[in-house]
């Protein structure tokens, strides 16, 4: 079954593959199964469902551990980041803390006897000359902070953004994948009623061995079509030289020989080999109008000299013809002669 499919997707199809599923009810199917036993829908082949879904499977895996590591490793420096920021802090003002306290102390015991208000404004100064690059170093590292943090929600956006538009990507491969299921389901259907009912719903249209015909359409006024046909129970008595030869000479006399048996197609079928109600026994020129008197004779000269035996023309009167399918043959075929070899003995 594999040879339905491409030899580059063969490479990646599991070679256990699992139980195959209906693709319109999802009923598992029996490993042999054409149709679904519970809705009769035609079954996919198994090579095709275990490719499609071993590949979404397959990028998903691939995509997904990428994305996820790259947030991660995001993440991971912006809390190191943090905290860093936390520690140096946390040092920073155990340091202004005992720096300050240091200073009143001094302030303190210095100024021992000065006023209340006098002690107040001293020290009011000397906090004040103390802080001021505190502060401003803190206004400094609080800038950063809310620059890190900036930082760090505009980057979880982004991740946001890409894990939304590669789920956004995967939903779209499941649904392409389903359609292409749900596609070659249809396809398949298509098939097999065409491969066993070939004609179903059209009309009747000519046939040569077995095959649409429409060339008459291509047909010139002047063409002169020959049939050549060769009974079945003749078939043995004739040679390919012999009808190469006729063919040859045939198109050397200006005629235009189509090697074949003529039939009819369409709501039923079949093939008439003659184009007569009765079985050609000897080779005989048979012709469908009597002003093609003469053509038909020096048609069955050629063949004659061809065969060294005599080969006979013959009027076939379409009017008598009682088989309307062979009457519609012969009108829509467009030849003007059937050679029809039959035993030549």
């Amino acid at each position: 079954m594999n040879d339905d499919i491409p030899e580059s997707a063969q490479d990646i199809l599991p070679s256990n593959a699992a139980p195959r599923a209906c693709v319109a009810c999802a009923k598992e199917l029996l490993a042999d199964a054409n149709f679904c036993p519970n809705c009769g829908t035609r079954a996919v082949p198994a090579p095709m469902t275990e490719f499609i879904t071993t590949y979404v499977q397959n990028r998903i895996d691939d995509e997904l551990p990428k994305k996820f590591s790259a947030q991660e490793n995001i993440v991971r420096e912006l809390a190191d980041r943090a905290e860093d920021i936390i520690w140096k802090r946390f040092y920073r003002y155990a340091a202004i803390i005992s720096f300050f306290s240091a200073i009143l102390i001094a302030i303190f015991i210095f100024s021992v006897g000065k006023t209340y208000k006098e002690l107040f404004d001293d020290v009011k100064q000397s906090v004040e000359r103390a802080m001021e690059p505190a502060l401003s170093e803190a206004k400094e590292k609080a800038r950063q902070a809310d620059t890190v943090a900036s930082d760090a929600f505009a980057t979880a956006q982004r991740i946001k953004g890409s894990v939304e538009k590669l789920s956004d990507d995967v939903n779209m491969q499941v649904s392409a994948a389903n359609n292409i299921i749900s596609t070659t389901s249809h396809e398949v259907s298509a098939l097999s009623a065409n491969q066993i009912f070939p004609g179903l719903g059209k009309e009747k249209y000519v046939t040569l061995d077995g095959q649409f015909w429409d060339q008459y359409k291509t047909k010139k006024p002047d063409d002169k079509w020959v049939n050549v046909y060769v009974e079945t129970r003749s078939l043995g008595d004739y040679t390919q030289d012999q009808l190469i030869a006729i063919s040859d000479n045939l198109k050397a006399s200006g005629y235009t020989p189509i090697l074949g048996f003529f039939g009819i197609g369409g709501p039923y079928s079949g093939g008439f080999g003659a184009l007569e109600e009765t079985t050609c026994r000897t080779a005989t020129v048979l012709y469908f109008s009597k002003p093609m008197d003469k053509s038909a004779e020096a048609l069955a000269g050629i063949v004659s000299g061809i065969l060294r035996k005599s080969v006979k023309a013959q009027f076939v009167d379409t009017a008598a013809i009682s088989s309307a399918d062979l009457k519609f043959v012969i009108a829509e075929s467009g030849v003007d002669f059937q050679l029809c070899l039959g035993s030549p003995f």
